[in-house]
């Protein structure tokens, strides 16, 4: 972190158990606002935020439709999301199908609620000498390279993807780029494996930048 950045560790080896320290944080510090990321981690701050006499705001975030993260994993609950979510200030999502879900799923007025898109630094983060993947040169005889980037879990449904990319792969010559590591590595490659796209989709695994 930036020096000019507090860093408050909460004695806790989960979420849930933060609860509890967490309340006693906003009770003794009073930010203005608490900004939370996650369903799960959104769940937590809505209870110490409850407990706790804080006068300020909660602001919660969600990546994902909260339906798509409670598939894969249960401890994001979306019946208790619909229940306390109403209980934030607002949402931030990163997509409008993600602001559309709030509305739906928890009951959140459009002024509670407004779309911030992940984005890319201004300026480059890694020098010139970074190598570039084969695929992406600019000699390449080929067709056209579609890339993805993100952590390799469950929730992204890259077996959707795959299925998507092998129909088009099926009529066009093309490439598939999947920038990123995660625990679900290893059932990706055996899916490219599965639907014959060895040649045509491509790990690189983690990457410091994604910039040109």
């Amino acid at each position: 972190f930036p020096p000019e950045v507090t860093f408050v560790n909460l004695p806790a080896s989960r979420t849930l158990y933060a609860i509890l320290a967490l309340r006693r944080y906003l009770e003794s510090t009073e930010p203005d606002i608490l900004v939370s990321a996650g369903t799960h981690v959104n769940l937590a701050a809505l209870i110490a935020a409850k407990l706790s006499r804080w006068p300020g705001k909660l602001i919660i975030s969600n990546h994902h439709p909260i339906a798509l993260e409670h598939a894969f994993s249960r401890k994001d609950n979306k019946y208790l999301a619909s229940i306390m979510y109403p209980w934030a200030a607002g949402l931030i999502a990163v997509s409008p199908t993600v602001v559309q879900d709030g509305a739906q799923k928890c009951m959140l007025k459009p002024e509670q609620m407004d779309c911030v898109p992940n984005v890319l630094p201004p300026v480059k983060s890694v020098d010139d000498s970074s190598p570039v993947h084969e695929w992406l040169s600019t000699e390449r005889p080929e067709g056209p390279v579609f890339v993805t980037l993100s952590r390799l879990a469950a929730v992204k449904n890259y077996p959707f993807l795959l299925d998507a990319f092998a129909k088009v792969a099926a009529k066009l010559d093309s490439r598939l780029l999947i920038l990123g590591s995660g625990p679900e590595e290893q059932n990706i490659r055996s899916m490219i494996e599965a639907k014959g796209l060895v040649g045509k989709v491509a790990l690189t695994g983690f990457v410091d930048s994604t910039l040109p």
